[in-house]
């Protein structure tokens, strides 16, 4: 029989052997300090990049909203096993509040980041619509640590709004990134040709003076300089957001895979080792997600640099061409 209290399915005591609990409560454990591990790295990284100024951790949006993403990871990990031992309403609303937590932070986070994105493929009209969906999922994604003592019909109800929701906003950014992933940061670098081409031979014409020349040059070369650098954001933020979403969406999948294997009456021991797989895979997928955007940020603070590399490479490989 399971109980159902918290909106989440359980198996009983009774199948789960004591050694069984210890095995899933290192396994969360471990999922925890792994979360903690991308907290301090995510943490040490921002203070790498601003060259030693702690303020950019708490003045920029963007790393707070990363920054308490892997802290709910962390305590969602850690609630798991103390609500599985404890058993009781206060176990299970923790839990359900770190879920929910790590739900809507993922989402805002995901908003923030890919926020130019969004400005630059969807009408104001359209962003209005998504941003007017984020703040009711905000709000339903708080919804089921409250409702642990209301029926299991009404819980369930209240799950599947919040799975609506979620997927509604898990799409929509996954087509604002492939849109801009379809974008090859190649037409940047055939502007960059055609640019530094059309200069050589302009300045052969007019006949300018070197030091005109290379002033021209280098304006062009700024200009460039600031296109790419600015599509290789896009395609980072929108390669490794698609990246965390696909993840995100897989907690979805796998979270009602644990309420269909965990809901059996008398389960068998397949049912019960499916579950234990889901429950595994949805826990992981989760730190997953987190570990995407942390990937995002660490590739986001190279792309200056990747740029000036591309740049200076195809400029020298053009100039040599024109000569």
């Amino acid at each position: 029989m399971l109980a159902n209290r918290d909106g989440f399915n359980k198996m009983d005591d009774e199948y789960f052997a004591p050694t069984y609990k210890s095995v899933m409560s290192l396994f969360e454990y471990l999922m925890a300090a792994l979360a903690a591990a991308l907290l301090c790295f995510c943490c040490t990284l921002i203070f790498y990049q601003s060259d030693g100024d702690i303020a950019r951790l708490y003045k920029s949006r963007k790393n707070l909203l990363l920054a308490f993403l892997l802290v709910s990871e962390a305590a969602y990990h850690l609630a798991v096993p103390i609500d599985n031992i404890d058993r009781t309403l206060v176990g299970s609303f923790f839990r359900l509040l770190t879920l929910s937590a790590v739900e809507v932070l993922f989402l805002w986070y995901q908003w923030e980041r890919c926020g130019i994105i969004v400005a630059a493929s969807m009408s104001t009209e359209t962003i209005q619509v998504f941003r007017v969906i984020l703040w009711a999922t905000t709000f339903t994604c708080f919804v089921p640590p409250f409702a642990i003592w209301a029926p299991i019909l009404v819980q369930r109800l209240i799950q599947i709004a919040v799975g609506i929701s979620v997927v509604i906003l898990e799409v929509f950014f996954s087509v604002v990134s492939i849109r801009i992933i379809t974008r090859k940061t190649k037409e940047v670098i055939d502007s960059v040709r055609e640019s530094t081409s059309t200069s050589n031979t302009d300045s052969r014409l007019r006949h300018k003076s070197p030091e005109e020349e290379a002033e021209e040059q280098r304006d062009m070369y700024r200009l460039k300089l600031m296109e790419l650098t600015a599509t290789l954001y896009q395609n980072i933020t929108a390669t490794y957001g698609f990246a965390a979403t696909r993840y995100s969406f897989l907690v979805l999948v796998f979270f009602c895979a644990t309420a269909v294997t965990g809901s059996q009456m008398n389960p068998s021991p397949l049912f019960v080792k499916l579950y234990t797989v889901f429950v595994i895979l949805h826990h992981f997928s989760i730190l997953m997600a987190g570990a995407m955007l942390v990937q995002m940020k660490v590739k986001l603070g190279g792309a200056a640099q990747q740029a000036e590399n591309m740049l200076m490479q195809n400029v020298q490989a053009t100039s040599s061409l024109v000569v």
